[in-house]
């Protein structure tokens, strides 16, 4: 055997290496061999020679169904999440400034007015959107008359 510092051994003088830690990281483990699960040739393949495994994409038989009240429980926390990250929003912008729409003018700290801003888009999305609907909605009822 080789000694610590690499000198030769005094048995079979040949010089070995010493890798200290390194070798009992990689203490049984074996490459991977592909070949292990292939039949050889002239031998019998049998099905329990092979494993089985799910499809990909499938779920597992012992998953658990949606739910409703899983997803309003995820949307939940969802929503929760990003309150507190609004409000965190609001009061890092308290700086106050003034706000002018046409003749109107408002003091009010930046984070609450780029809220309203933000309010304001969605309800105006919200509409057209609504529009939209009642229009399909029209024109499937003629169609099915």
């Amino acid at each position: 055997m080789a000694s610590k510092s690499g000198e030769p051994s005094k048995d079979h003088g040949t010089s070995q290496p010493d890798l200290g830690d390194t070798q009992s990281a990689y203490e049984g483990w074996s490459e991977p061999n592909d070949t292990a699960e292939l039949p050889q040739s002239g031998s019998e393949s049998s099905p329990a020679a092979v494993t089985s495994s799910p499809p990909h994409g499938k779920a597992h038989s012992t998953a658990l169904p949606h739910t409703r009240a899983g997803a309003w429980w995820s949307a939940l926390i969802i929503g929760a999440l990003l309150l507190i990250l609004l409000l965190v929003f609001i009061l890092q912008n308290l700086a106050t400034t003034t706000i002018f729409v046409l003749f109107w003018e408002w003091d009010m700290p930046v984070g609450v007015a780029l809220l309203g801003a933000a309010i304001l888009g969605i309800l105006i999305a919200a509409c057209i959107g609504g529009v939209r609907i009642l229009q399909l909605r029209r024109t499937a009822r003629k169609g099915l008359r």
